[in-house]
C-alpha cells in the first residue's frame, strides 16, 4: 500500500473512532455524573466530563497494534498503560501528590530499562556520554509529560498544541522514511482531532484530564527519543537534531519551566496550583479560551519554522525575542477579567507536578 495513502487512512480512521468512542464517553458521564471538579484554579464552573484521554488512550492503542509492528511497542504499551490508569484514578477519585510523581518516575525508569533513552552524542560543543545521556532521559521524559498537563488548562489548548505537535514529527519521520513511527505520529493526531471536537470552543463538552495529558505527553517523549536515535543516520548535525526535535515541545515545556522558577523564587511550593499559567494570564486581558488555543497554536507552530529555517545560533536568538515579546505584549495589555487579586495562590489539595496547571 502507498505509504500516504496508509498514513491517511491511519489518521481517518482514529479521528472516525475516537470521535464515536467521545460520544458514548460524554453520555456514561452524564450517567454517572463523572465530572471534572471546577475549583478556584480552573477556568471552568459547569459539570464537564475528565475522561477525554480514555478514547485517546484506548484509540491509538487500538489502531497501533493493528498498524504498526514494532518490538518496544508492548513495552510501550505497559509503561502508557500504568500512567493512563493513575491519572484515570486521580481525575476520578484523587491520589496523593507524591505517590502520583513517584509512579511516573518508575514508568520513566522502565522505559528506559527497556531502552528508550537518548543515545549517547556530541551537541554544542559538549559530548555527553551514556549514564549523563540515560540521565538526562529521566528527567526529560518527566519534565514532557508535566508540560503538556501544564498547559492543559484552557479549552482546545493541549489538544490544538499536540496536533502541531505530531504534524511537525510525523514530517520528520516521513523525510527520514520511518513509516512506522509516522503511522505513530497520525494515530495520535487523529485520536486527539476527534477527541477536540467535544474541547475546543468556549465552552468545551469534555476533557481530557489527567489521564489524557500525562498520556500525550509520553507518547510525545517518546517520538522525540525516537527522532534522537534514528537521527543519527540523518545529515544533520546533532545541534540541529536537539534543536528541531525540542521546538515542537516549545510553549507547555517553557510555561512549565517559567512557572516552577516563579513559584520557587516566590518561597512557593511548587506543588501548589496558581493562575500564572500562560493561559491563565491570556485570559485575565481578556481572551476567550478560542483565541487563546489559535494563538498558541501559531506561536508553536511559528517556533517550529524557525528551527527548521535557521542555524541554531540564530536560531536561539529569534526564539529568545519572540519569547520577549510574546510576553511584553501580553504584561502590556489591561486585565480585563480574573482580577490580579485572583493571581495569587489559593488552598487545594497538593497538587504534584502532574496536577500543577489544569
Amino acid at each position: 500500500m502507498n505509504t500516504y495513502i496508509l498514513l491517511l487512512a491511519a489518521l481517518a480512521l482514529a479521528y472516525l473512532f475516537s470521535r464515536s468512542f467521545m460520544l458514548s464517553i460524554i453520555q456514561l458521564s452524564d450517567k454517572y455524573r463523572l465530572y471534572d471538579k471546577a475549583n478556584l484554579i480552573k477556568l471552568h464552573k459547569e459539570q464537564v466530563s475528565s475522561l477525554g484521554g480514555v478514547a485517546i488512550f484506548s484509540v491509538f492503542w487500538l489502531l497501533a497494534f493493528v498498524f504498526v509492528k514494532n518490538d518496544f511497542l508492548p513495552h510501550f504499551f505497559t509503561g502508557s498503560l500504568v500512567l493512563f490508569l493513575i491519572g484515570l484514578r486521580d481525575d476520578l477519585l484523587g491520589l496523593h501528590a507524591y505517590f502520583r510523581l513517584a509512579v511516573q518516575i518508575v514508568v520513566a525508569c522502565l522505559l528506559i530499562y527497556w531502552g528508550m533513552t537518548f543515545p549517547q552524542f556530541t551537541a554544542f560543543g559538549l559530548t555527553i556520554p551514556s549514564w549523563a545521556a540515560t540521565a538526562i532521559t529521566a528527567v526529560f521524559v518527566l519534565g514532557v509529560i508535566n508540560a503538556w498537563n501544564f498547559i492543559d488548562g484552557s479549552n482546545g489548548l493541549a489538544a490544538g498544541l499536540s496536533l502541531v505537535s505530531t504534524a511537525s514529527f510525523g514530517f520528520y519521520f516521513l523525510l527520514g522514511g520511518d513509516t512506522e513511527l509516522a503511522l505513530l505520529t497520525c494515530l495520535l493526531a487523529g485520536a486527539m482531532a476527534g477527541f477536540a471536537t467535544f474541547n475546543f470552543g468556549n465552552k468545551a463538552r469534555a476533557f481530557m484530564g489527567d489521564n489524557g495529558s500525562t498520556f500525550t505527553g509520553l507518547v510525545l517523549a517518546f517520538l522525540v527519543i525516537s527522532f534522537i536515535q534514528e537521527g543519527k543516520h540523518l545529515p544533520v548535525s546533532n545541534a540541529t537534531l536537539v534543536q528541531l526535535c525540542l521546538a515542537p515541545l516549545f510553549v507547555p515545556v517553557a510555561d512549565m519551566a517559567r512557572v516552577v522558577l516563579v513559584r520557587l523564587a516566590r518561597g512557593r511550593s511548587p506543588f501548589k496550583g496558581d493562575r500564572t499559567h500562560i493561559h491563565h494570564l491570556m485570559m485575565a486581558r481578556g481572551f476567550s479560551p478560542v483565541s487563546i488555543a489559535l494563538i498558541l497554536m501559531a506561536l508553536q507552530a511559528l517556533v517550529i519554522v524557525f528551527a527548521v529555517a535557521m542555524p541554531v545560533e540564530i536560531f536561539l536568538t529569534a526564539l529568545t525575542l519572540l519569547t520577549a515579546g510574546f510576553y511584553l505584549f501580553l504584561l502590556r495589555k489591561k486585565v480585563v477579567a480574573m482580577g490580579q487579586h485572583q493571581l495569587k495562590p489559593v488552598k487545594t489539595k497538593e497538587e504534584s507536578l502532574s496536577k500543577v496547571a489544569p
